[in-house]
C-alpha cells in the first residue's frame, strides 16, 4: 500500500515540475517577443469616396525599441526626416496628411542610418472608378 502512495507522489511532483517547465518557457518566450522593434500607425488605413481621390488623414505613429539611441522618422513622402529623438527607446510622431498612394513610415538609426522598422499606411476607397463604354450612351 505505502508503494502505491509514493507512485502517486512522484507522478504529482513529476507534473509539477512540466508546468513548472512550461511557464518558465512561456515567460522566456514573451521575454523574446517584448524585445522586437515596434511600430504602429493609426489609422492603418486612408480611406477615400472614389479611386483616384485624394485622402486626408490625421496619421499618428508610435514606437518603441530595447536600446536608448538616436533614431529618425522617415516617411515615402518626404526626403528629410519627419522627426527625431536623442537618447531614446520610445517616441510619437502626429500629423494631418494628404495621401495619394500607400505611405510606408520607417524608422531608422541616425548614426548609421540603417532602417530598424516598417509600417504601410494604406490608400483605399469606397467606389472604384467605373468607365463608361460608348456604347451605354448609345440610343441607336
Amino acid at each position: 500500500m505505502y508503494s502505491k502512495q509514493t507512485s502517486n507522489t512522484s507522478n504529482l511532483n513529476s507534473g509539477t515540475f512540466l508546468l513548472s517547465l512550461l511557464l518558465i518557457s512561456i515567460s522566456a518566450s514573451a521575454d523574446e517577443v517584448t524585445t522586437l522593434p515596434k511600430l504602429a500607425i493609426k489609422p492603418t488605413q486612408c480611406v477615400s469616396m472614389r479611386q483616384g481621390q485624394d485622402c486626408f488623414v490625421n496619421v499618428d505613429v508610435s514606437w518603441q525599441v530595447v536600446k536608448k539611441g538616436d533614431y529618425c522618422l522617415y516617411s515615402t513622402q518626404a526626403s528629410t526626416p519627419l522627426k527625431c529623438w536623442s537618447n531614446s527607446h520610445i517616441g510619437n510622431f502626429q500629423a494631418d496628411i494628404f495621401v495619394t498612394q500607400n505611405v510606408t513610415f520607417t524608422l531608422k538609426s541616425q548614426n548609421n542610418n540603417v532602417s530598424i522598422i516598417s509600417s504601410v499606411l494604406e490608400l483605399a476607397w469606397v467606389h472604384t472608378t467605373q468607365r463608361l463604354s460608348h456604347s451605354s450612351w448609345r440610343l441607336f
